[in-house]
């Protein structure tokens, strides 16, 4: 299990054994912790919770961390949803679902390298332009 010690309000990890993945979703507002299964093959949907995602004034994104890498960004949205880009490495099995309450990352026919931490972020647009933009990747 890869633990992340960062302040963010959703961790997302996906683990790999043996072709079978356990998704397992926790927020910082409660200790509960939410596991799904996912078999080699299968589509999985994980899920901000929608008290996080409330409001316009934010960028919204999804984040992969593999072991011992740093994140790398999946997609992110800006102006209300109405702007969304998907990393070119994760085009073709990741896809968004983004509405006023709902931020949702599916990945379809998930295989091994699909291991890793998923985080869902929300920061100012301003500050993660900023950082991309500094990073080269914008």
């Amino acid at each position: 299990a890869i633990n992340l010690l960062l302040s963010l309000n959703i961790q997302i990890s996906l683990f790999a054994y043996l072709c079978i993945y356990f998704v397992s979703v926790k927020t910082s507002e409660t200790d509960e912790l939410q596991v799904q299964t996912v078999k080699c093959g299968e589509n999985v949907t994980i899920k901000c919770h929608p008290d996080f995602i409330k409001g316009k004034e934010h960028v919204l994104a999804w984040y992969k961390q593999s072991s011992g890498k740093l994140p790398e960004l999946i997609v992110r949205t800006s102006d209300n949803n109405a702007n969304v880009r998907v990393a070119d490495t994760f085009k073709q099995r990741f896809r968004l679902t983004a509405g006023e309450e709902k931020f949702e990352l599916s990945i379809i026919k998930t295989v091994e390298e699909d291991a890793g931490t998923y985080l869902c972020v929300k920061t100012k647009q301003s500050v993660i332009e900023g950082f991309l933009q500094n990073m080269g990747k914008v």
